[in-house]
């Protein structure tokens, strides 16, 4: 239950900074929200090194992209409804 609190807290904040980098492109380049973002990324591994023996908090991309192969296409387009 842990991990998954861990990684609903943490992506909570990398959606909001990540949501800004794609759709508020002036404004979150101005603020240096991608750097930001790889700086988070950065703090959350060291957390795992400390708290958590280095084990990693996040699941494989494999499994991650096999549940929305969509993702992997080379034509996206939002599924209709979404």
């Amino acid at each position: 239950m842990a991990w998954n609190n861990r990684r609903r807290d943490r992506g909570a904040e990398l959606y909001d900074l990540y949501m800004a980098h794609r759709w508020e492109r002036s404004d979150a380049q101005a603020r240096g929200v991608f750097q930001a973002i790889n700086r988070l990324a950065s703090e959350f591994r060291r957390e795992d090194r400390d708290r958590r023996s280095g084990r990693r908090s996040w699941r494989r991309t494999e499994v991650v992209l096999s549940e929305r192969p969509h993702l992997k296409s080379t034509t996206y387009c939002m599924r209709p409804g979404r």
